[in-house]
């Protein structure tokens, strides 16, 4: 598990300590070799943060909250970067995404 996925599930355990909320986790790997960490709560609301390590070994966060036909249209294509979901695909920042998931406000 990348290590930057170990502080992300820190604080949402943190945030759903308080908010009572379920969420789930699963980790995938893009058909281009990137991380993904995927987030469902008992909502159904669904998140997506990948990282990137191509710019000098500084990681790129990037969030994403999708719509189930989204999740299903990327889990299709095998989280093939290349290929996004036409819609229902809304980037954010990990961190707003964190608490979206989280239900936290």
């Amino acid at each position: 598990m990348d290590v930057h996925f170990e502080i992300i599930l820190e604080r949402i355990k943190q945030l759903t300590s308080k908010s009572k909320e379920t969420v789930w986790y699963e980790f995938h790997t893009t058909t281009d070799g990137r991380p993904v960490l995927v987030l469902v709560n008992k909502s159904n609301n669904i998140g997506l943060i990948g990282i990137n390590y191509d710019s000098n070994n500084v990681p790129d966060i990037v969030g994403f909250k999708l719509s189930r036909k989204a999740y299903d249209e990327l889990t299709y294509s095998g989280l093939k970067t290349t290929s996004k979901p036409q819609s229902g695909l809304k980037k954010s920042t990990p961190a707003k995404v964190v608490r979206w998931i989280s239900r936290v406000t």
